[in-house]
């Protein structure tokens, strides 16, 4: 459990560090807040944050998943290759 624990914070602290700098989450939050007033603007920010907060489990979830699972690794990462090289051979003739 511990070791969930301390994924799930690395993982976290990541996806929020990301979203710190200035983009386009922060600026919509900032957009949000001048035009619609303080509390939308930080209901705002909460939305975000509870995002960032489930894609970090579900990240957590996956990469506990292929540790217990090092064959499923190796299939994993020859699918993500063919999803990732279909739409370059679908769009390449769609000039």
């Amino acid at each position: 459990m511990t070791h969930l624990l301390i994924l799930f914070f690395a993982t976290f602290s990541a996806a929020f560090m990301a979203t710190v700098p200035p983009g386009l989450l922060n600026m919509n939050a900032a957009k949000t807040s001048v035009e619609k007033g303080k509390w939308n603007g930080v209901v705002f920010s909460l939305g975000v944050s509870s995002t960032i907060i489930v894609q970090a489990y579900i990240s957590v979830l996956i990469s506990k998943f292929l540790y217990n699972n090092p064959d499923r690794y190796f299939a994993e990462g020859r699918l993500g290759g063919v999803r990732f090289l279909y739409p370059v051979f679908l769009f390449q003739g769609a000039e």
